[in-house]
């Protein structure tokens, strides 16, 4: 995480010289780090002065320092789900699914080891998402992170139906009805014959021809899969904390990458007799010494993992393998997990053999990275687009210590963010609490009684929509989520708004954006997050909300006349709000915690007695309480008027048969 500061520095020079000044900008860069010894137990313990930080190889003073365990913290948000955590301390898993190749059983074995990584592994904070590569077809992220269980098993059960990429939530975050799906991948298995064919093919001149045509072929499917892995670590670059790639796989033949330096004694004779009689075309370099191209490409690929702070691990789902090859009799090569070795082990990451066994395996991995150091450093600007600047971490006080950390950070991405890539990012805030005031918001929700109905109003001031006053039109994306306290989306909305400010400007900047709506909810706790993006400036807003959705039949609210400002009631899902609190001559929508400076109106729903309400005040009132007048009284609600004349400037609490409406006075 990149922070930048503007730092003025004045410059004091002898009496007969000009004071000068410049504008310095200083980014402030965090770096998760974790730290396990010889046994790949996490170190605790360690303090702020034991790390070293180098950057472009100069040490820099480590400014700022937290450490976040894992373990405790899961147990206290467990007590409480709506206790915000630090960005750093999420770790981002995004499950891979390589369908290139391979088998239905396979496939299967695949989904069986991620089902239960998401049931057994994650933690209560940890994020996954799920998405597929296929040479064919490309890479589809299916997900955003998320923590929802239920979700991710649901995309993982389904991941072989391309349908499922396509749902109602515009940030992937809550999934579509569940559907039997019973998938045929007859080209998949096409491939694999295709390629066991291909491998008999090694004796005469048209089979070695043939073996070179597939080599090569597969080697062109290993460089669109790099560059697709590549491109997944980019995309990843700006999401916060911890970021590791799962990626089931079957491997890769590792000889088209290193070549078979491991020739048998006959087969390098054989090879030798045939340039000495000229015959060149017998003999295949890239087959016997290795492909530069392809450890080139693999080169790249790693350094756009450790560039974007991505690890990737990989689990061999071919299940259970022998060493012997009974159709060749030599050593098995084709498929073996030395392919997933050579793309993992320079991003740091790890392999786990036979998908039928990974518990352990996991365990392991996720207890490494249970406990987390947050180091922060100030480092000056160079204003250099796209320029990198390498991070590295030691503790030279102990040795044997394995540290683990981001390579190092861009001052600006050298890459523009794609639709998708600012979509995982809204998503990304969503899901690690992180609140941006470039915009403010607020969120004002007031459940019915009886009826799983919550009107929800986000207001939203015009000067966090307005850039610069010369913009002819406004528009923004607006989202609302409810979370359960099990972090599962429960309901959500989304919204393309868009202000002619030739016609709404004066009413935009008089009483900013006021956007009307409801969810549907059932009893119970929740938090409701809502986000904006406008387009015109890039700025970003996002606050939240607990909310408790009780099983009472008794609830009320203050209400706030609607006038000033731009209303928007969003379409199909605003009539309950509007309806529920508007009278003939005036709408209204709920408000919390208002400050009165006159008589203001209440809304009472439940209630089964137009008179005789159970009332009371906090601070209790001896002498003086504000007068509370029945205006209209219906089936479904009754509206009253509290006067608070004669209070002093300060806070209240109204009891309104049992309801709890703090105000304040001025």
């Amino acid at each position: 995480m990149m922070k930048t500061l503007a730092l003025l520095l004045i410059l004091t020079l002898p009496l007969d010289a000009q004071q000068l000044s410049e504008t310095i900008s200083v980014t402030v860069v965090e770096v998760p780090v974790t730290v396990v010894d010889r046994a790949g137990k996490p170190v605790r313990g360690l303090t702020k002065d034991q790390f070293e930080v180098l950057v472009d190889g100069k040490r820099v003073p480590v400014t700022g320092f937290d450490t976040i365990d894992m373990a405790t913290l899961d147990e206290r948000t467990r007590v409480s789900p709506a206790t915000p955590v630090p960005a750093a301390a999420y770790r981002n898993f995004l499950l891979l699914f390589d369908t290139s190749g391979s088998t239905p059983g396979s496939i299967r074995r695949a989904q069986k080891a991620a089902s239960d990584f998401v049931a057994n592994h994650l933690k209560g904070r940890d994020l996954a998402a799920v998405a597929t590569t296929n040479v064919e077809k490309g890479t589809q992220v299916l997900s955003s992170f998320t923590s929802d269980r239920e979700f991710l098993q649901h995309m993982i059960e389904n991941v072989m139906e391309p349908t499922y990429i396509k749902g109602s939530d515009p940030l992937l975050l809550a999934g579509p009805p569940k559907t039997d799906v019973d998938p045929k991948n007859a080209r998949t298995r096409q491939r694999q014959e295709e390629k066991q064919e291909a491998e008999r093919a090694i004796i005469e001149r048209h089979n070695l021809a043939a073996r070179r045509a597939y080599e090569e072929e597969q080697r062109g499917r290993l460089a669109t899969e790099f560059r697709d892995l590549g491109s997944l670590a980019k995309m990843l670059d700006r999401l916060p904390g911890q970021k590791q790639i799962i990626f089931l796989s079957e491997g890769f033949d590792p000889t088209l990458v290193q070549g078979r330096g491991n020739l048998s004694e006959k087969a390098t004779q054989e090879e030798n007799e045939r340039i000495e009689r000229g015959e060149i075309w017998k003999v295949t370099t890239e087959q016997r010494f290795g492909s530069n191209a392809a450890a080139t490409q693999i080169r790249e690929m790693a350094e756009l993992f450790k560039r974007s702070d991505v690890r990737l691990h990989a689990i061999d789902i071919k299940g259970l393998r022998g060493e012997v090859d009974a159709l060749a009799g030599v050593q098995q090569t084709l498929s073996t997990t030395e392919g997933l070795h050579l793309i993992t082990r320079p991003t740091g990451g790890t392999v786990f053999k036979n998908a039928t066994d990974l518990r352990r395996n996991f365990d392991e991995l996720m207890r490494q990275q249970e406990h987390v150091y947050v180091l922060a450093f100030e480092s000056k600007r160079t204003f250099d687009p796209g320029a990198f600047h390498e991070i590295k971490v030691r503790v030279p006080s102990q040795r044997g210590l394995q540290v683990t950390h981001r390579a190092g950070y861009y001052e600006t991405s050298p890459y523009p963010p794609t639709e998708f890539e600012q979509t995982l990012s809204l998503a990304g805030l969503l899901m690690t609490e992180s609140e941006r005031n470039d915009v403010p918001l607020t969120i004002t929700a007031s459940p019915l009684p009886s009826q799983g109905k919550v009107p929800v109003v986000i207001e939203v001031p015009a000067a966090g929509l307005l850039k610069d006053g010369e913009e002819s039109v406004v528009t923004a994306d607006l989202y609302l989520y409810a979370f359960d306290s099990q972090n599962h989306v429960r309901d959500f909305l989304q919204q393309r708004l868009g202000v002619d400010l030739a016609r709404n400007g004066e009413r935009l900047r008089d009483g900013g954006l006021r956007y009307v709506s409801t969810l549907d909810l059932p009893p119970g706790q929740y938090v409701l997050k809502a986000l904006v993006r406008v387009d015109e400036s890039g700025r970003v807003g996002l606050t939240r909300r607990v909310i408790d959705v009780p099983e009472t039949k008794i609830s009320a609210t203050f209400l706030h006349p609607v006038q000033n400002g731009v209303n928007v009631a969003a379409p199909g899902r605003s009539d309950v709000a509007v309806m529920a609190y508007s009278t003939p001559e005036q709408r209204y929508v709920p408000v919390l915690h208002p400050t009165l400076r006159g008589a203001s109106r209440l809304a009472l729903f439940g209630a089964e007695r137009t008179t005789g309400f159970s009332l009371s005040f906090a601070p209790p009132m001896d002498r003086l309480k504000p007068v509370l007048r029945l205006l209209e009284s219906a089936e479904d609600r009754i509206l009253l008027e509290l006067d608070p004349t004669g209070l002093q400037a300060g806070e209240y609490t109204l009891m309104l048969e049992g309801a709890a409406l703090p105000f304040r006075v001025e």
